[in-house]
């Protein structure tokens, strides 16, 4: 049975699918990335993409080295009828999948309307402008352990306030099926913490057509806050 939504849910709901619409002048460039390892970022940047062509329609093109969403050199190349979808100009190795685009090198992404980049492990934070030069926002995913969530939160204050950096949101996934209140709390109090991802067996197999609504709903919240994240966030 599908669970019945409250109010306050409908309405974070609502709000989440009327940002992900947001227009943008030119490529929305999200990184996604992590200051941990095997926190399930390269599994989030491809449910980004997925939740990006399914909601929000238009150009969605998701590149690096995204093992969670599979072999590159395993998907079918392009037909004559894929190509007449892809942006004039665009060149390079790219592959349909799930309605987006694939690609494991960069490739000019200033003719799609979102560029999903998975930027892996983020090994030196205190040179993090470097590393996500070109991001219009960054995706830093966390695991719910406090002291990493807040060290995430803190690099995302920083990476706003930088002169070379980039509007920056936490996420937080729950990987290890923890009971603590701390990351909804601080979701709802920071401006740069969007929502927590819950444990989801469809996750750990790559079937995203089989994940929960409550991983549906978060993504869709995420999507949502990384349309409209500006560098300068305002408290909710």
């Amino acid at each position: 049975m599908t669970p019945v939504l409250g109010a306050t849910a409908v309405r974070t709901l609502d709000r989440a699918v009327r940002d992900v619409h947001a227009p943008t002048p030119t490529v929305r460039r999200i990184v996604v990335t992590s200051l941990e390892r095997a926190t399930g970022a390269s599994t989030v940047a491809a449910l980004l993409a997925h939740t990006l062509v399914r909601h929000r329609g238009g150009r969605v093109l998701l590149t690096g080295a995204s093992a969670a969403a599979g072999d590159v050199d395993a998907l079918p190349h392009p037909t004559t009828t894929d190509l007449a979808t892809l942006p004039p100009g665009v060149t390079g190795d790219v592959r349909p999948w799930h309605g987006a685009w694939r690609s494991l090198a960069p490739v000019d992404d200033r003719a799609f309307d979102v560029s999903v980049v998975d930027g892996g492990h983020l090994s030196d934070p205190l040179r993090a402008h470097v590393h996500l030069a070109g991001a219009h926002v960054v995706l830093l995913v966390s695991s719910v352990e406090r002291v990493m969530g807040e060290q995430a939160l803190v690099l995302a204050d920083a990476l706003a306030a930088h002169p070379e950096g980039a509007a920056a949101t936490v996420a937080f996934v729950n990987r290890q099926r923890s009971r603590s209140p701390w990351p909804q709390l601080i979701c709802r109090r920071h401006p740069r913490a969007s929502t927590v991802l819950p444990y989801d067996e469809a996750l750990a197999t790559e079937q995203y057509a089989r994940v929960s609504q409550s991983t549906r709903i978060g993504m869709l919240e995420i999507a949502g806050d990384l349309m409209v994240a500006e560098r300068a966030r305002a408290a909710r």
